[in-house]
C-alpha cells in the first residue's frame, strides 16, 4: 500500500516537473505549478483537457513522463526504504525531471 502512495507521489513529480520545466522557458512570467501549460504555445489548458484549446496539441509525453517519475520514485523506494531518506531522493527526481523537459523543449543544457 506504501508503494502505492509513493507512486502516486511519483506522478504528481511528474506533472509538477513538466510544468515546472515548461514554465521555465518564459523569462517575464512567475512559476505556477500544476497549471497544466501547453509546451507549443504556453496556454494554461489544465490537465483534464486533451487538446490546447488554442493550438491543437494534443498531450503526448506528459502523461509518459509521469508514469516513468512514478516508476522512479517506487524504485527509489524499494531501494531505500519507505524512511525519510526518500525525501532527497524524490527532491532529485522532480529536479532531474524538469530538466530533462527543459532540455527537450529548448537544448539549453
Amino acid at each position: 500500500m506504501t508503494y502505492v502512495l509513493v507512486g502516486a507521489v511519483g506522478f504528481l513529480i511528474g506533472l509538477l516537473a513538466h510544468d515546472l520545466g515548461v514554465q521555465s522557458l518564459e523569462d517575464d512570467e512567475p512559476l505556477h505549478p500544476f497549471r497544466g501549460v501547453c509546451p507549443r504555445c504556453r496556454h494554461r489548458r489544465g490537465w483534464l483537457s486533451i487538446r490546447c484549446p488554442d493550438c491543437g496539441r494534443p498531450v503526448s509525453r506528459e502523461p509518459v513522463l509521469a508514469l516513468i517519475t512514478a516508476a522512479t520514485a517506487v524504485a527509489f523506494a524499494l531501494a531505500v526504504g519507505i524512511s525519510w531518506d526518500l525525501v532527497p531522493y524524490l527532491a532529485f527526481l522532480l529536479l532531474t525531471a524538469a530538466l530533462i523537459v527543459t532540455d527537450l523543449e529548448a537544448f539549453r543544457i
